[in-house]
């Protein structure tokens, strides 16, 4: 698993600014799902697809 950088384009606008403004940290595994944690530090949690993530980060929006 290796940790992952949501650039603007892949996010809608709502959940970029959340993303930008959070301590948040993504991660994806070799499959291509998505899994968040709340620091760089602190246990992974899986989140699905690009699309489960947009939905995620826009609950904080």
């Amino acid at each position: 698993m290796k940790k992952y950088e949501f650039n603007k384009s892949e996010l809608t606008e709502k959940a970029f600014a959340v993303y930008s403004n959070s301590s948040f940290t993504f991660w994806t595994d070799a499959a291509g799902t998505f899994y968040r944690s709340d620091n760089p530090n602190s246990e992974k949690v899986e989140c699905g697809t690009i699309k489960d993530v947009n939905e995620f980060l826009e609950m904080f929006a």
